[in-house]
């Protein structure tokens, strides 16, 4: 989202004698600079919930509140930044039940990808894929569906290791 520019364009310019022109005092620049600036979007916190973590069935994934080392997002018009940085070496982070292709986490609560989507997830953690970019994310409803660049299933000895910043358009 911009800065409304409507009150900077009403400001006038002074001609050079002191007598013309837009006062330019601490209020005005609250109200023409500050407040716009502080309305844009800051980075929230995406509240921690189990829930927000799964897999294609038959397969599970467990993610514990230490393993999430970052979880946050966000807006700009219509884009979503997701940022996450979810943890292999701390905290619960446990494939269950049988191999699957699949995990997932939910987006953000109140957001859908507009559209079919897919991104990669800059540095990745699992068993047969590159740490660069080894992992894909697509979208389906409010989850991001995670897979192996590689193709094939998660191994259940995996605890996928997840760090990046994501773009959809919301």
């Amino acid at each position: 989202m911009g800065i409304n520019r409507a009150p900077f364009n009403a400001l006038v310019d002074d001609t050079g004698n002191g007598l013309t022109g837009s006062i330019w005092n601490k209020a005005a620049i609250q109200n023409v600079l500050l407040d716009p600036i502080d309305a844009n979007p800051a980075w929230q916190d995406v509240p921690f919930s189990a829930a927000n973590f799964g897999a294609l069935a038959p397969m599970t994934w467990t993610v514990g509140a230490a393993a999430v080392i970052r979880n946050r997002y966000a807006v700009v018009g219509r884009i979503l930044y997701w940022s996450f940085y979810i943890s292999w070496y701390s905290g619960a982070n446990v494939l269950g039940g049988s191999p699957s292709t699949t995990i997932h986490m939910f987006l953000p609560p109140g957001f859908a990808p507009a559209g079919a989507q897919t991104v990669p997830i800059a540095y990745t953690i699992a068993t047969g894929v590159p740490v660069v970019c080894g992992m894909s994310a697509s979208n389906s409803g409010t989850a991001m569906l995670i897979t192996k660049s590689t193709g094939g299933n998660f191994t259940l000895s995996d605890a996928p290791g997840l760090v990046g910043t994501v773009i959809f358009e919301v």
